[in-house]
C-alpha cells in the first residue's frame, strides 16, 4: 500500500512541475511566425512614475524618487516620482522612453532564405492614455520594418520617411563608460 502510495504522491508531483509538450514544428516548415511585446521599464500608476532607483538616477539625475513597495509586486522595492515633477526637458524624455519603449513586434523566420522579417508597431492603449490623460499631449501610431538578412550580413531598416542599411560589422556594439560609477556611456 505503501509503494503505491508513493508512486501516486511521485506522478502528481511529476505531472504538476512537467512541461506540457507545445505543438512541434514541422520538419518542412518554411516560415515561423512569432510576437513579442516590449514594455518600457518605468510604469505610470496613480499620477506616480515608478522606476528601478538606478533608472531614475541614470534618466533623471535631477529629480528626487522616493522608495516604496513595487505596486506590482509587493516583495519588491521601487522608487517613484510624482508625475507633476515631470516639466520640460524631464517630460519630453520620459514621454520618448514611454513612446520609445512600448511597441509590439510581429516576425517571421524565412528558413529557405535565411532572413528574419521585424514589423514593428507603437499602437499601445495605456501608453496613449497616458499622453492625452496625464500629459494632455499627441500620441501618434507609428510603424517600421527590420529585414536581417544572415546571408549578405546585412540590416535593412525601413521607416515611412527614410530606408538605410547596415552590416553586421557596423552592428558591433560596444559601450564606453565615462563615469566611474559606470552609469553614465556611450
Amino acid at each position: 500500500m505503501k509503494t503505491v502510495f508513493r508512486l501516486l504522491i511521485f506522478l502528481i508531483i511529476y505531472k504538476g512541475f512537467s512541461q506540457e509538450n507545445g505543438i512541434k514544428m514541422p520538419l518542412d516548415a518554411k516560415k515561423i511566425y512569432f510576437e513579442f511585446k516590449k514594455h518600457s521599464n518605468y510604469s505610470i500608476i496613480n499620477k506616480k512614475v515608478y522606476a528601478d532607483t538606478i533608472l531614475f538616477k541614470i534618466d533623471f539625475p535631477d529629480l528626487k524618487s522616493t522608495l516604496c513597495k513595487n505596486p506590482n509586486d509587493s516583495l519588491k522595492i521601487c522608487s517613484f516620482i510624482p508625475v507633476e515633477k515631470f516639466l520640460g526637458e524631464n517630460k519630453v524624455k520620459l514621454l520618448s522612453i514611454l513612446y520609445h519603449g512600448n511597441e509590439s513586434i510581429f516576425g517571421t523566420v524565412y528558413l529557405e532564405k535565411n532572413k528574419t522579417i521585424l514589423n514593428y508597431q507603437r499602437d499601445d492603449d495605456e501608453t496613449r492614455r497616458i499622453f492625452t490623460e496625464l500629459f494632455k499631449e499627441k500620441y501618434v501610431n507609428f510603424s517600421y520594418q527590420v529585414e536581417i538578412d544572415y546571408k549578405r550580413k546585412k540590416v535593412y531598416y525601413n521607416y515611412p520617411n527614410v530606408k538605410y542599411e547596415k552590416t553586421f560589422d557596423d552592428l558591433d556594439y560596444e559601450i564606453i563608460f565615462y563615469s566611474e560609477d559606470k552609469l553614465r556611456g556611450n
